[in-house]
């Protein structure tokens, strides 16, 4: 929150509604720029602030914000080492190939996960690494202090 209130500021922001799409919630889902035309979502997957979230409707940017991500992973920014570390003793992680969400292994979802959707990373890196996002119900995120 501190850092898209310092990147975006009193600044006028650009919604580009063509190509948005809404989300199962009835939400629009659209590419939000700066002043200059820089993509604020790109923006805040490279500084480690937001994480790439797959969704059906998102056109060509998905891969470039899954780069960034990795980027940021790679070089520890934003909350990505205090989010890889908080995953604790967590043996594995179930990936939903149809879905791109992964689970614990004592997830509901995880567990009806059939099969042939069915991915296993050996860490949460990896899954994050692999484009999935988490789980709202067995997210690895931090608690917030």
């Amino acid at each position: 929150r501190d850092l898209l209130r310092e990147m975006v500021g009193s600044a006028r922001v650009v919604v580009h509604s063509k190509g948005a799409v809404r989300d199962r919630f009835g939400r629009t889902v659209a590419r939000v720029s700066l002043p200059g035309g820089r993509d604020l979502g790109l923006a805040m997957v490279e500084a480690g602030a937001a994480f790439c979230y797959p969704h059906s409707g998102r056109s060509g940017s998905e891969q470039q914000l899954l780069t960034a991500q990795r980027r940021a992973i790679r070089l520890g920014k934003g909350f990505w080492p205090r989010v890889l570390q908080a995953a604790g003793n967590v043996k594995y992680w179930i990936g939903n190939k149809r879905s791109r969400r992964f689970h614990r292994p004592t997830c509901r979802f995880g567990k009806k996960t059939s099969s042939r959707n069915r991915v296993r990373f050996v860490s949460l890196r990896a899954a994050f690494k692999a484009g999935f996002a988490p789980c709202r119900s067995c997210t690895p995120w931090p608690k917030q202090r």
